[in-house]
């Protein structure tokens, strides 16, 4: 079944990327890749990758600070049995990916090619490495993918993958890692952390990126703690959420009911008015008014359109709880609890320590809370898609990027991380963008083990 809403296949990747726990099952691989002792190992990669996949094999150590990290049935592990599989993709390119860990099989990735050279794809999740060559003497070693499995979650296979490139890298010309950070839990995972995920493995960013991408980052960041700023005060975020929505019903055209043509209607009106306030009261009132008296354009709406508008139609209500949970010192470290929210976002879901009461990331996570209390509790009653499609992060996402002006919500795109070999140290956005503290050695180099 296709369904034809980004907010649909987004929130399903985002709730099986968020599930940290993995499944406690030990499944040992069935595949026809055949090993030996001779050639290519983890320590000896081959001088040219085989066109058809191969496995090679070795333990690999893991740092304190990873081991931590690692799913509840091999939380504490110092020691990790992993298989890889090698395969040519260009001249210039080469995929490594994980193809079990301890046993536990991963390999979605590789189903098609695996299939194709007669083997049988064994797991879910993703686990990929990209070796590029740029001439003879520069490889560029990108994590490519890192998708969750029913057995290994997305933490596991990444520590996976880096403890390997801690022991075998140099072997492998890989004298530092490249990440593309798009995951979609990254709003709600600033907000509660105060850094993005890939910088809690011991990747900064780039420092090759965009000054403008880098600049937007350190706005960012003082706009989340800055404390002297109410959201609902300003333009800013009602604005760019009524853009979201006319931007939706511009494309919308079902057929018997269609929304397409409201845009251009407010656009023509709006035009005569000067002061720019009232200019934008008439936009977002104008709006409602249009799609309420269309008969059964809410009921045609798809799912993206019917989040824009539910959220700005109950916009009153939205400030006022939000507000109300701001003063209370809600969604704060330590601080009071909203029972009508918490089966819907946990109690643990709060701002990190470092941002003050009242800060715009206090004043996004409880717009997030509000947004749960009336659209999830009150608006969607019974409207089950609604409240599969649109969860805590997705909501936090939305949010966070509309509170913020042009100028710093572009530090939410994908970014470029860069890791050195044996760093596990968790960064934070005040450490990467303002360089305090100063950043700490790497950990020495792990042990190796190799096994057939």
């Amino acid at each position: 079944m296709v369904v034809h809403s980004r907010a649909w296949s987004l929130c399903t990747a985002l709730i099986l990327f968020s599930q940290l726990e993995g499944g406690a099952g030990h499944v040992l691989l069935s595949s026809s890749v055949e090993k030996t002792t001779e050639g290519p190992s983890c320590s000896s990669p081959p001088v040219s990758f085989p066109v058809d996949p191969i496995e090679i094999s070795c333990s690999v150590d893991v740092s304190d600070k990873f081991s931590s990290r690692l799913q509840s049935n091999l939380k504490g592990k110092h020691h990790l049995n992993v298989v890889l599989l090698l395969q040519k993709s260009s001249e210039s390119e080469n995929w490594v990916a994980l193809r079990a860990v301890q046993g536990i099989p991963v390999g979605r990735w590789f189903g098609v090619m695996l299939s194709a050279a007669g083997m049988t794809p064994a797991g879910d999740g993703v686990s990929l490495l990209r070796l590029m060559d740029r001439g003879k003497e520069t490889r560029v070693c990108e994590v490519y993918r890192v998708d969750k499995g029913k057995e290994l979650n997305g933490n596991t296979l990444l520590v996976a993958l880096l403890a390997f490139l801690d022991t075998y890298g140099a072997e492998w010309g890989c004298k530092e890692t490249i990440i593309k950070d798009a995951s979609s839990i990254k709003a709600l995972y600033t907000l509660q952390k105060a850094g993005f995920w890939y910088q809690s493995f011991g990747f900064r960013f780039a420092p090759k990126a965009s000054k403008e991408r880098y600049d937007s980052c350190r706005k960012m960041t003082r706009k989340l703690q800055n404390t002297q700023t109410a959201i609902f005060s300003t333009h800013i975020l009602r604005s760019h959420l009524l853009e979201e929505l006319l931007d939706e019903l511009e494309d919308m055209d079902t057929g018997n009911v269609t929304g397409n043509d409201i845009p251009g209607k407010i656009d023509l009106e709006v035009r005569k008015v000067e002061d720019k306030e009232a200019k934008r009261d008439k936009r977002y009132h104008m709006t409602l008014h249009l799609v309420k008296e269309r008969k059964g354009l809410q009921e045609a709406m798809d799912l993206d359109t019917r989040f824009f508008f539910d959220l700005l139609d109950a916009w009153p209500q939205l400030e006022e709880l939000t507000k109300e949970c701001v003063a209370k010192g809600e969604r704060t470290f330590g601080g009071p609890t909203n029972a009508r929210a918490d089966d819907l976002m946990p109690a643990s879901i709060t701002i990190h320590s470092s941002f003050p009461q009242g800060s715009q990331a206090h004043q996004v996570m409880c717009l997030v809370q509000s947004t749960v209390l009336v659209l999830h509790k009150e608006r969607w009653r019974g409207k089950e898609r609604l409240h599969r499609a649109f969860c805590t992060p997705l909501i936090a996402k939305y949010m966070l990027k509309a509170s913020l002006s042009k100028s710093s919500n572009g530090c939410l795109a994908p970014q470029i991380g860069v890791r050195r070999p044996g760093d596990t140290h968790a960064y934070t956005l005040e450490e990467d963008f303002f360089d305090l503290p100063k950043q700490p050695q790497p950990e020495g180099k792990n042990e190796r083990k190799e096994t057939a």
